[in-house]
């Protein structure tokens, strides 16, 4: 199957084609921490078609980071198991998605790595005085390069 994707070049359009492979490859895409998507890990929690991985998704506040589109509402409940359910596991990078990261953002200054740091969920990093870049794709992005960690902020500094 090949879908036709409309571009508009000056006065005329013109169409090109995806092949299959190119959307498929699309779709295994997790564009929070930029490294695909297996199969057993696909979450879609938005109220758009775009999926992420479920721990990146869980960590990212707001709205989907393509569209805008508004989260699905979910209820929590108590299951009286041994699952803190305060906490939540924090996405592993690799080093290849770290280095996209910084590659493709730019970084927030230095003055307001500050309100970030304060909200920083793992205690650790900031101790034991770990490199943690911040970025802004969209919101706030920090990133530990030392326990290859990610964790997602709304923009609360001035632009």
């Amino acid at each position: 199957m090949i879908i036709y994707e409309s571009i508009k070049m000056g006065p005329m359009n013109t169409r090109c084609m995806k092949s299959d492979e190119q959307i498929e490859e699309h779709l295994n895409f997790c564009s929070i921490c930029l490294d695909n998507i297996e199969d057993n890990d696909i979450n879609k929690p938005y109220k758009c078609n775009h999926v992420y991985h479920k721990i990146c998704s869980d960590l990212w506040n707001g709205s989907c980071p393509e569209c805008r589109a508004q989260k699905i509402p979910i209820t929590l409940t108590n299951n009286n198991n041994n699952n803190n359910n305060n906490t939540r596991e924090l996405c592993e990078l690799s080093d290849e998605s770290i280095h996209a990261w910084k590659r493709n953002n730019s970084s927030v200054p230095i003055e307001y790595h500050n309100i970030y740091q304060q909200t920083w969920k793992k205690n650790d990093c900031l101790r034991y005085n770990h490199s943690i870049v911040f970025l802004k794709p969209y919101g706030v992005v920090g990133i530990c390069e030392h326990c290859k960690i990610i964790q997602c902020f709304n923009l609360s500094h001035p632009c």
